[in-house]
């Protein structure tokens, strides 16, 4: 009967240490699947800052681009009108130095038929 008791004792004795094991192992994989998920939450904020980043240098330079490019239209715009207007004075020039000669033509023609 001593003997029946002790193995039950053991039993039970044996049956709490593999519930304590249990809830051991329980909480290492829970405290291991908190720490991966901190790990992969702190990679995925190192990932987003190393995105954000390279978005802010793409758009940097894009806006370095697209003003070089507004930059050089504005050239090219100022270029055209200047041109724009130096043809026009040549015309002018050209319209009022004809405009001279024929009437200096006309001048020297009724000089001469008088």
């Amino acid at each position: 009967d001593t003997q029946i008791r002790l193995s039950a004792a053991e039993q039970a004795a044996e049956e709490a240490r593999r519930q304590a094991l249990k809830e051991q192992a329980q909480a290492r994989r829970e405290q291991d699947e908190k720490e991966r998920k901190l790990r992969q939450d702190k990679l995925n904020r190192k990932r987003d800052l190393i995105q954000q980043r390279a978005d802010a240098l793409r758009h940097f330079s894009s806006d370095r681009e697209d003003k070089n490019e507004r930059t050089e239209r504005e050239k090219q715009r100022r270029l055209h009108s200047l041109h724009q207007q130096q043809f026009e004075e040549e015309e002018a020039e050209a319209k009022l130095l004809s405009y001279h000669q024929h009437n200096s033509q006309q001048d020297q023609d009724d000089l001469f038929s008088s």
